[in-house]
């Protein structure tokens, strides 16, 4: 930005970067999603950069494959068409400045990744996952593994070891010389079939070819006087609409940061999210999808609806079951961040390849491992998430924005797999209820409904995770209204609360925050 950039050109430098420090969340081969706020237009609009399933995939395929009901982690099937290059290429070219170049956008994480960057400790933590990975692929151990002088043996890197992926940048510099056809066709696309092809999946280049990234109108909710504004579907970015439409039926008339945490009030929004949840996974689905294509699931914003829902909650009772509602049809690792620019433009962004190091498998000589965001179908026949050839799944990515009076407010997002609409419906009324400035809206303790992984079973009774910070009598309130409760959580297993960013603008000055629990910060660039 200090060399005339956009908060685009940003978005694009900053995701590449991530790609290299930490490839166990996001890169290359995962999806991108993106909410955009146009200062010039007042315009907010919604980026979806994610692939769908090859044309040979099936349901039965899968069933041939699966233990016990489940997918594995792993699986080549699991596969689908990775959306992040393009979605890069696509931002910068509709809103960069065109002063700088996609080489000069990639730059950054082409030089770290030939030169090395040290590893912090959070992201080390994330590589875990890696040493059970790449006992299954030596391409993976040959490319995050380091090799250990004392043992002669790969290991994940420590904190503050250095570490280079010249496979990555081989790849950033194809998708810098050509554009997305860089990624999509060619040497590049040719080994992603290979890998995936060897390995049992399906994917042919035609799939990849044929992918495009998808611009769309925001769907939003307007709650106390400001506009949110959320990716639509497959994302379930509704859900957080549709949970903190219903807090707003059930919010106590005063809140603030000492009553926020006691047990009625977190009641009320688990209960509310439970519903959202129940409500999102039987309705949400790619738009494209036949026959519901006709579900909009705007439709759950309805106010009618909406009040029904909020009616089924008890002050001081638990649902046994959070079911979906019904009403008339028409005829979920990540990273996230936003930036405000000096134009008053701004980005909130989420690059994922689902779970760590998403399906593990890594193209030879290119550097990054495909996800694996295809786990998001459901294996049930008839679900409006059912595995159907060319489509796309229901999708965790949901970066957040909201606008007041038609300018610009918030720039948000909390990453996490099922955690992220309710980081959303958390963080926002700490912002818009408490009165609470960014850092400390995303480091008040959170709860999370279910395990963050994997859908919290269509908002059944299920467990509610409370953050250390929550008090013991508090916890022992919910667990006497019905709730199956975990308290507290704390150390490393506060990453099942997501992380999160903000930029807010108020009264003509930015504010910014950075989740404590992750990496990052706020900065300024100087312009």
């Amino acid at each position: 930005m200090a060399r005339g950039g956009t908060a685009a050109d940003a978005a694009v430098a900053m995701a590449a970067v991530l790609g290299v420090v930490e490839p166990h969340s996001t890169g290359l081969g995962g999806d991108v999603f993106a909410l955009y706020y146009d200062a010039a237009g007042q315009q907010v609009t919604a980026v979806l950069g994610n692939g769908a399933s090859p044309a040979q995939l099936t349901r039965e395929l899968v069933l041939n494959e699966v233990n016990a009901g489940q997918w594995a982690d792993h699986s080549p099937l699991a596969v689908t068409v990775p959306g992040a290059p393009a979605a890069w290429v696509d931002i910068m070219v509709r809103w960069g400045s065109q002063t700088l170049t996609l080489p000069d956008l990639l730059e950054p994480a082409i030089r770290m990744a030939e030169d090395g960057v040290p590893i912090s400790k959070v992201a080390s933590n994330g590589w875990v996952p890696a040493s059970k990975i790449a006992s299954m692929d030596p391409e993976f151990s040959s490319t995050f593994l380091i090799l250990d002088d004392e043992t002669g043996e790969r290991r994940a890197p420590r904190e503050g070891e250095l570490f280079t992926n010249r496979g990555l940048a081989r790849s950033m510099r194809l998708l810098a010389s050509r554009g997305s056809s860089g990624f999509y066709d060619g040497p590049l696309a040719e080994a992603i079939v290979e890998a995936i092809q060897t390995r049992g999946g399906v994917m042919e280049l035609d799939d990849l070819r044929a992918h495009t990234t998808e611009f769309a109108d925001a769907v939003s909710l307007r709650y106390q006087g400001v506009d949110i504004h959320e990716v639509p579907s497959p994302s379930q970015g509704v859900a957080a609409l549709q949970a903190l439409a219903l807090w707003d039926r059930l919010r106590p008339e005063k809140l603030d940061a000492e009553s926020r945490l006691q047990a009625h009030v977190l009641h009320k929004l688990i209960e509310s999210m439970r519903l959202a949840f129940a409500d999102v996974s039987a309705f949400v689905t790619d738009p494209r999808r036949k026959p519901f294509c006709d579900r909009k699931s705007e439709q759950l914003l309805c106010s009618s609806y909406l009040s029904s829902r909020a009616a089924l909650v008890k002050d001081s009772e638990a649902m046994a079951v959070a079911t979906c509602g019904e009403f008339s049809l028409a005829t979920s690792d990540t990273v996230q961040f936003c930036v405000v620019d000096k134009y008053g433009n701004a980005i909130s962004m989420l690059n994922s390849n689902f779970k760590a190091f998403g399906s593990g498998i890594v193209p030879v000589g290119y550097g990054f491992p495909l996800h694996s965001r295809g786990l998001n179908f459901s294996l049930a026949p008839g679900h409006p998430n059912a595995i159907v050839p060319g489509t796309r799944p229901y999708h965790t990515l949901m970066p957040g924005m909201a606008t007041r009076d038609g300018g610009f407010f918030a720039a948000f997002g909390v990453m996490g797999g099922f955690m992220q609409p309710q980081g959303h419906l958390q963080v926002l009324v700490n912002l818009i209820d408490c009165g609470m400035d960014p850092q400390m809206a995303l480091d008040f303790p959170r709860f999370c409904v279910g395990t963050g992984y994997g859908p919290p079973d269509a908002g059944n009774s299920v467990l509610i995770n409370l953050e250390d910070g929550i008090g013991h009598e508090e916890a022992s309130a919910l667990a006497q209204m019905g709730h199956q409760v975990r308290h507290p959580v704390r150390s490393w297993d506060r990453s099942l609360f997501g992380r999160g960013q903000i930029v807010i603008l108020k009264d003509n000055i930015l504010w910014a925050g950075s989740d404590g629990r992750g990496d990052g910060m706020a900065g300024v660039v100087h312009m």
